[in-house]
């Protein structure tokens, strides 16, 4: 997933987008958080253009989202680069502890 994240954040950045937003995807209904090409629910990052805002699309399909040009493109996260190894260290734990059970 890190690796996932890490090779397609790059790819926004070398296409061109350069403005960024935090979103906690989880406090937004599944119908308002998925990719409109594949439909995913998107729960750690998604992209969104400024002639629609209320469209999103994953790191798989940002091209495919619109037209417009990448400066048109906000890059939405729920978690830095950073902020992955620590989250899934507490994911481990709680799976871990779930089979102690």
């Amino acid at each position: 997933m890190i690796k996932f994240e890490r090779v397609h954040r790059k790819a926004l950045l070398d296409w061109g987008v350069t403005e960024a937003d935090f979103v906690e995807f989880e406090h937004k209904e599944d119908d308002l958080r998925q990719c409109t090409i594949c439909n995913t629910t998107l729960f750690v990052s998604a992209v969104s253009c400024l002639c629609d805002k209320k469209r999103l699309a994953c790191l798989r399909h940002f091209k495919q989202l619109c037209d417009c040009s990448a400066q048109m493109h906000v890059f939405k996260y729920r978690y830095t680069i950073d902020e992955f190894p620590t989250l899934l260290r507490n994911v481990k734990a709680i799976a871990e502890t779930a089979y102690d059970d």
